[in-house]
C-alpha cells in the first residue's frame, strides 16, 4: 500500500500543477460493468480456453485538455475482477479479486456533433486490495498474491456529450491487456474489456 500511496502522489502532483496551464480541467466520476477472460499461458498447458465473467468498476477521474485535440487523464479507480479460463480438467477456473487502478491515459480527440469523439492509450498501475480466491468447481482456494503491484496496457475509446455550458456525460469503451498474473500460483494472463458510463465538470 505504500507503493500504491507514492505512486498516487507523483502521478497526481504534476496532474494539478499542468491544471493551472491547460484549457480545461476536466473533473469527474465513471463506473461499469468489466467482462474479462484469462488467457493461455506458455508455463501453463492445461489452460486450454477462456471463460466470459463479469466484475464491477468505479472511481473518479481528472483530465486535462491542453489543446483542442489532445488531453492526458488520470483515473483511480476500485475494481472487483473475474478471470475465468478453461482447464484440462472438467472443472472450470474463475480467479477472483478486488484492486485499486491508478490509469494514465494519453487521448486524442475530435469534435463531433454535441461533443467529442476520442481515442486513448496508456498503463495501467494495479495494486491488490484483498485475497486472491481462485475457484475450481465449487471450491475455492486462497492463493498468496505474488503480484501486489502489476501494469496493464489500456486502449480506449469513447464520446464526452455536452449536456450543458460546462457539465458532460460519457460513455467509454475499453481494452485492458494483462501479462502477469496476481498469484504465480494461477499462471493466468488476463483481457479485459470495461463498458464505462461517466459524468464530469469542466473548470
Amino acid at each position: 500500500m505504500k507503493r500504491a500511496l507514492l505512486l498516487l502522489v507523483i502521478l497526481i502532483v504534476p496532474v494539478f500543477l499542468f491544471a493551472q496551464e491547460s484549457d480545461v480541467f476536466r473533473l469527474g466520476f465513471k463506473f461499469g460493468p468489466n467482462f474479462s477472460f484469462g488467457s493461455e499461458t506458455p508455463t501453463n498447458p492445461d489452460i486450454y480456453g477462456t471463460k466470459l465473467t463479469a466484475g464491477f468498476s468505479a472511481g473518479g477521474f481528472a483530465e486535462l485538455v491542453p489543446i483542442d485535440n489532445l488531453s492526458v487523464e488520470f483515473d483511480i479507480f476500485f475494481t472487483w475482477f473475474n478471470y475465468g479460463v478453461k482447464s484440462s480438467s472438467t472443472q472450470d477456473v474463475t480467479l477472483k479479486y478486488a484492486a485499486m487502478e491508478l490509469p494514465l491515459i494519453v487521448k486524442g480527440r475530435l469534435p463531433l456533433g454535441p461533443g467529442v469523439a476520442f481515442l486513448g492509450i496508456g498503463p495501467d498501475f494495479i495494486f491488490l486490495t484483498g485475497k486472491v480466491n481462485l475457484e475450481i468447481g465449487s471450491s475455492t482456494i486462497v492463493l498468496p498474491a505474488d503480484q501486489i503491484f502489476h501494469t496493464t496496457l489500456i486502449v480506449t475509446g469513447g464520446y464526452d456529450w455536452a449536456i450543458a455550458q460546462n457539465a458532460n456525460i460519457s460513455l467509454e469503451l475499453r481494452y485492458l491487456r494483462s501479462f502477469s498474473s496476481p498469484s504465480d500460483s494461477a499462471d493466468i494472463n488476463a483481457n479485459r474489456f470495461d463498458v464505462l458510463f461517466g459524468w464530469s465538470a469542466d473548470f
